[in-house]
């Protein structure tokens, strides 16, 4: 039986796959919450909000714009509210050795 168009899931764009993909352990450590919030947030939403996720062979991927996007729905805040969390992947990103220095 085919999805009726309001059931179908959003088209995978060129940009969607250019942007920085996470797994949903990453987005959660990201998020500083348990890898089940995330799952969670994909599968029911959270406030009436689903988390917009990406699914490529038999991996879930959601990508960093769609969790800043996610997080500033559910607390009714704009984007600049959660750009600690942009910061915090940045500096996660940097290898151990110039963090220390940085310190």
């Amino acid at each position: 039986m085919p999805l009726s168009p309001a059931s179908k899931p959003p088209a995978i764009t060129l940009e969607t796959l250019r942007e920085t993909r996470l797994t949903f352990k990453a987005a959660a450590k990201l998020a500083g919450v348990d890898q089940t919030s995330v799952w969670r947030w994909a599968m029911t939403g959270l406030r009436g909000v689903k988390l917009p996720t990406i699914h490529i062979g038999r991996g879930h991927f959601v990508t960093e714009p769609a969790l800043l996007d996610f997080l500033n729905k559910i607390n009714d805040k704009g984007p600049a509210d959660v750009s600690h969390l942009v910061e915090a992947r940045q500096e996660a990103r940097k290898p151990r050795r110039s963090r220390r220095r940085a310190a």
